[in-house]
């Protein structure tokens, strides 16, 4: 989650909170292009990549703990992040 956060820190603009502070044509027509950011998609690519290796080396249920713990442990970086 260091990572995670690190992420969040360095590549998320501020545009992606506040869209309409930007002077682009779009802006100004009120026509947003609403989707994940590049931030997003490097988070889920990690999140993804880390939960992916162990698929398959261990048991059913370890594997389900973990993905709990891992999107507790998202959620609560991401809204530290978001504050």
């Amino acid at each position: 989650m260091d990572e995670v956060e690190y992420v969040c820190a360095t590549t998320q603009p501020t545009t992606d909170f506040n869209p309409g502070t930007t002077s682009s044509d779009a802006a100004k027509s009120g026509v947003f292009d609403i989707g994940p950011s590049k931030t997003a998609q490097q988070v889920v690519e990690i999140v993804s990549s880390h939960t992916g290796m162990l698929v398959g080396s261990t048991d059913k249920n370890m594997l389900d703990v973990f993905n709990q713990e891992v999107r507790l442990r998202l959620f609560t970086a991401l809204c530290k992040h978001l504050k």
